[in-house]
């Protein structure tokens, strides 16, 4: 089954509204933050990382009109603001924190390609969710509907 693409007029058209949460705050961050804070529609709600990580992460809020800084990834998803979690991690944690966001009701955009071990344990845990979920690579080279 084909996804299918709504195109860009018709989205902001339909006041699509995307709340991100910016997981991570290395140097993929710092190439895909000029990309997303032009495109109309994607709010910047929070941007997560560690303590030691706080001076970057406050220059990029005051950039990029990012709302929020935070070092706690649960507090993070218990807000009601965000809605998206886009996940610029090492591979190895894409796992765990991509079912913290499912199990907490958020969208999923992972940063690199899924790894087989990713798709197969969110199927093996799928009686974990109490609904379908949706993980989608931000490489655009597939989308995972319902997992």
């Amino acid at each position: 089954m084909q996804p299918s693409y709504k195109k860009y007029n018709q989205i902001k058209e339909e006041g699509f509204t995307m709340k991100l949460a910016i997981i991570g705050s290395g140097m993929i961050v710092n190439d895909f933050l000029p990309m997303v804070s032009d495109i109309p529609g994607i709010e910047l709600e929070t941007i997560v990382g560690t303590d030691r990580s706080i001076a970057k992460m406050n220059d990029l809020k005051k950039t990029y009109g990012i709302n929020e800084v935070s070092t706690n990834y649960e507090e993070c998803l218990k807000n009601e603001r965000v809605d998206t979690v886009y996940i610029a991690l090492p591979n190895h944690l894409h796992f765990s924190y991509a079912k913290q966001a499912l199990l907490n009701k958020k969208k999923c955009n992972l940063r690199k390609t899924l790894h087989f071990k990713i798709i197969r344990n969110a199927r093996t845990e799928r009686a974990s969710f109490s609904k379908p979920r949706h993980i989608v690579r931000s490489d655009n080279q597939s989308i995972l509907n319902q997992l």
